[in-house]
């Protein structure tokens, strides 16, 4: 039976890199795990500039899973509520919305050079 490689992408709003949680040690550890992270070939991390304003996807996060099977369902947290959704239409909404975020968002290696100036920032 062949090796399933489950891939991760993920797109990051710039704010989240900026916000101190913790102080700077702990800001730093974060980030230096984002860039570890980043590292391993099925992990594909972007960073959402916030000098974008306004784009899909601000109200908040969510998670797109898709099963071995292809089925594709869609998770949303916030503000003490959860919905983990399988309709077609919500889940194509979604699909677009996190297309259009990694189309406006810094490629890889941007990236990783912007979480880089926010350490030597901090």
């Amino acid at each position: 039976m062949a090796e399933v490689t489950v891939l991760f992408n993920f797109v990051i709003h710039e704010a989240a890199l900026t916000t101190m949680v913790g102080g700077r040690e702990v800001m730093k550890k974060q980030l230096q795990r984002l860039l570890d992270a980043g590292q391993q070939r099925n992990v594909f991390i972007q960073i959402l500039p916030a000098g974008l304003g306004a784009t899909p996807g601000l109200w908040g996060g969510f998670t797109l899973l898709e099963g071995p099977d292809g089925e594709r369902v869609v998770y949303v947290e916030s503000h003490g509520t959860s919905s983990l959704d399988a309709t077609r239409k919500r889940v194509d909404d979604m699909t677009k919305t996190f297309t259009t975020l990694g189309m406006r968002a810094l490629g890889e290696e941007e990236s990783r050079e912007r979480i880089r100036e926010v350490m030597e920032e901090l």
